[in-house]
């Protein structure tokens, strides 16, 4: 995972402006990509993008105490 940086809030921040949305939920200090490797993560965003892709998982042991909070409905990553 990436840190968070001023790159990404921007991209947070022009996001939020071209979608509309009034609430600032981007609270996670990691960001993240799909895969292991710069090709998967850009096919699996144009999966994404294409409203194919809709779902993601993870290991419940990368959440709690330390590590990344849990989601809560409405939040989003």
């Amino acid at each position: 995972m990436l840190r968070r940086s001023s790159e990404t809030d921007a991209f947070w921040q022009a996001f939020r402006h071209s979608a509309g949305l009034e609430h600032d939920n981007y609270y996670y200090v990691v960001v993240g990509s799909f895969g292991d490797n710069p090709e998967m993560a850009t096919k699996l965003a144009d999966l994404v993008m294409a409203g194919t892709k809709r779902a993601s998982a993870s290991l419940a042991r990368d959440y709690g105490e330390g590590r990344e909070p849990v989601s809560r409905p409405g939040d989003l990553s």
